[in-house]
């Protein structure tokens, strides 16, 4: 629900920019980025204040664990959609299949030897750390993150994220009120 609601169709956005705007590939992609990060700041310290509330309802409190992960398997993840935007779908194909099987087998590793839920938690998020890692590496290695704004270019990106993410948000709410 949290990854739901803090990632929206910024992501997406790429898909759209990137075709357009070949040339400033980089700035859209380092402004995407920006905008992953914004939002899983804000989305997290709302979930942080509101994790009293939260965790009354819950039979555990993992507050923290969770934001943790979310914060870390949300940020930097828009390899993908970068790849698909420059018809790279090999690379698309690559990275999704190891990062699933990498993900299942450090989480079933972690059951089998620790049989412990907190162990699996903490696998988890050491798993999405090093992911993280991983796409800051690859995002510098290929020169995709600048710290210049475009503010043209942002603003054509949030005209195609905000309807999107509008649409999406209802459609979540839509089906989890259902």
């Amino acid at each position: 629900v949290l990854i739901s609601l803090f990632v929206l169709a910024i992501k997406d956005n790429l898909i759209y920019i990137i075709p357009k705007h070949h040339d400033r590939a980089q700035i859209a992609t380092s402004q995407t980025v920006g905008m992953l990060m914004v939002t899983t700041v804000i989305g997290t310290a709302i979930f942080l204040a509101g994790a009293p509330w939260f965790m009354a309802k819950a039979s555990f409190d993992f507050a923290v664990p969770l934001a943790l992960y979310v914060f870390l398997f949300i940020n930097l993840d828009v390899l993908e959609n970068y790849w698909l935007a420059t018809q790279q779908p090999r690379m698309v194909m690559l990275f999704s299949t190891a990062r699933v099987a990498l993900r299942v087998t450090s989480v079933l590793v972690a059951a089998a030897a620790f049989r412990d839920f907190w162990s699996i938690i903490y696998t988890i998020i050491a798993f999405e750390a090093i992911k993280a890692v991983f796409c800051l590496a690859i995002l510098l290695r290929l020169k995709l993150l600048v710290l210049q704004l475009d503010r043209d270019l942002l603003r054509e990106q949030l005209r195609f994220i905000l309807p999107l993410s509008c649409a999406g948000l209802i459609y979540f709410v839509n089906e989890k009120a259902g």
